[in-house]
């Protein structure tokens, strides 16, 4: 449980932080992506063929590929900004510019 929860120090005694480490993030957005690349690699096997494009088997799995390397770094690069913009917000008493 140590791994999920990481206490940044700024919550009152007693109370635990409900922040990701960047471990776990990486592993929910990996999960995400994995999980996501056989949908992606399916929906083109079934669309691709509809709007015209030709692609063997082997082909549609690179492509997925690539995108997934892609997702992948979006997700953990977006959940790491959100991360970091949510400590700065709530630690300082403020969201979005804006008292809390």
């Amino acid at each position: 449980m140590s791994d999920c929860l990481v206490n940044r120090g700024t919550e009152p005694a007693g109370e635990r932080s409900r922040k990701q480490s960047r471990r776990m993030s990486l592993v929910e957005a990996t999960t995400n992506v994995v999980a996501g690349y056989g949908l992606s690699v399916g929906g083109q096997l079934l669309i691709f063929p509809i709007v015209g494009l030709e692609t063997t088997f082997r082909q549609s799995l690179q492509v997925g590929l690539l995108f997934t390397v892609l997702s992948l770094g979006r997700s953990y690069a977006l959940r790491r900004l959100f991360e970091h913009l949510g400590a700065h917000s709530f630690s300082s008493g403020k969201m979005g510019g804006r008292d809390a």
